[in-house]
């Protein structure tokens, strides 16, 4: 018996292709709600797809966030083979897949959960995205049930910075699905109000109050007994926790920036360590190399959620990198709130948008525009001399970072549900 035959709860179906023990960015939102919505009276249930290995970015760890007795039901899942080289996958996918490489989880999942809402009560469903297919999958669901549903979106499908189309035809074809997909949820929800903002001005009889905002936050529970990762001596050390993008987000400004603080003496030669955490893909070690700067980077690659906390709190400076493409004031990226959370100063390079707004609301660091190689090394050097004189400290304002606690932002999911619920059943 699982704890939640004790529970007169709701049963909720949680449509979310990335899931434990898969790790990355896009399985920490929905894993958090999941931990937390029986709190709320919803047991949810998840439908995800096989774990295949040329996807498989393993973190056991956020494992120990699900609850007791959760039920995950795995599909099949047709991928293009790896074999196939990588170019000619790319082609296939941009060109024929279109929505996303994993539209072959849709027929499987379907299937799956046709069956399986014939002996399963489910009162609503959730779908996140990425991957754009869960929402078609929802939406499939709704259509052969009628059971209300919240198609929640982590990123832009149209107009996001790092997704290129390989024809207006295609991108026509995305936007088609994306204004079928908003209008037929009964709730959409977003992780900014640009976002908001722009798929309202999208999608024309898409009603405002239908989208709501619930933007990435952090766990205070990944803070507890964490202790702090080995640190140089004598070394001001930045970390970088994230990814990198072909498009709108990389490391070139904040390297050139290292080199010319270097060069100008802004930054004494030895007393700096830039340590990169996650995937941030081969062109960084050889831009690295590029610029002479292997003895003070270090790319340690993707690691468990809980080991790359212990990098922040270990910081002096925390890197955050939103970039200049088109989109990306709306971008929330996930580890601005675990950088909040962490009390350490941030250097943000990001024009004017939501992330620079919420740093400098929270009081908890520096803001460049992303390509001033020399305002990039101008605050570098102002921020080195805070940190020799050993007065680099920031005092955030806490009552703004508490409103990005998971457990508060799964009591909003939870209303949402209710509503819809209620109104569906009333």
């Amino acid at each position: 018996m699982s704890r939640f035959d004790y529970l007169e709860s709701k049963q909720v179906l949680i449509v979310a292709y990335f899931f434990p023990p898969m790790g990355g960015a896009g399985v920490q939102r929905i894993t958090k709600f999941v931990k937390y919505l029986d709190r709320f009276d919803w047991q949810p249930y998840v439908l995800s797809a096989e774990v295949l290995e040329q996807q498989k970015i393993e973190d056991t760890s956020l494992e120990g966030d699900l609850p007791f007795g959760l039920e995950v039901h795995r599909t099949r899942i047709f991928m293009l083979p790896t074999w196939l080289p990588w170019r000619i996958r790319d082609f296939l996918t941009r060109w024929l897949l279109v929505v996303d490489p994993q539209l072959g989880w849709y027929p499987f999942a379907v299937q799956h959960a046709k069956s399986w809402l014939k002996k399963q009560l489910i009162q609503a469903v959730i779908s996140t995205s990425a991957p754009y297919t869960a929402h078609l999958i929802a939406m499939r669901l709704k259509a052969l049930a009628g059971i209300p549903w919240i198609a929640d979106f982590r990123d832009p499908w149209v107009n996001n910075f790092s997704n290129t189309f390989a024809t207006p035809l295609h991108e026509s074809l995305a936007r088609r699905l994306e204004r079928k997909v908003a209008l037929a949820a009964d709730a959409v929800v977003v992780v900014s109000d640009p976002m908001k903002q722009a798929l309202c001005e999208r999608i024309p009889g898409l009603p405002a109050e239908k989208v709501y905002m619930i933007p990435n936050g952090f766990d205070p529970d990944d803070f507890s007994s964490l202790s702090e990762a080995k640190r140089p001596e004598g070394k001001m050390m930045i970390v970088y926790n994230g990814s990198f993008y072909n498009q709108g987000r990389t490391a070139e400004a904040i390297l050139h920036g290292v080199r010319q603080a270097l060069d100008n003496g802004l930054v004494p030669v030895g007393k700096l360590l830039l340590r990169f955490i996650g995937n941030t893909g081969k062109e960084l070690a050889l831009f690295v190399k590029k610029l002479g700067l292997d003895d003070m980077v270090e790319i340690r690659g993707y690691l468990p959620h809980r080991e790359s906390l212990s990098h922040l709190i270990a910081a002096d400076i925390l890197l955050l990198i939103i970039g200049s493409g088109h989109g990306t004031e709306a971008v929330y990226t996930g580890k601005i709130f675990e950088y909040l959370a962490a009390h350490k100063t941030i250097l943000c390079l990001a024009n004017d948008g939501v992330a620079s707004r919420l740093i400098r609301e929270a009081q908890a660091g520096t803001i460049v525009p992303p390509d001033d190689i020399s305002a990039i090394s101008n605050a570098l050097g102002q921020l080195y001399k805070s940190w020799a004189d050993q007065t680099l400290k920031i005092a955030p304002d806490l009552s703004v970072v508490a409103r990005f606690n998971r457990q508060l932002q799964t009591r909003q999911l939870a209303d949402i549900l209710n509503k819809i619920s209620m109104i569906k059943f009333a």
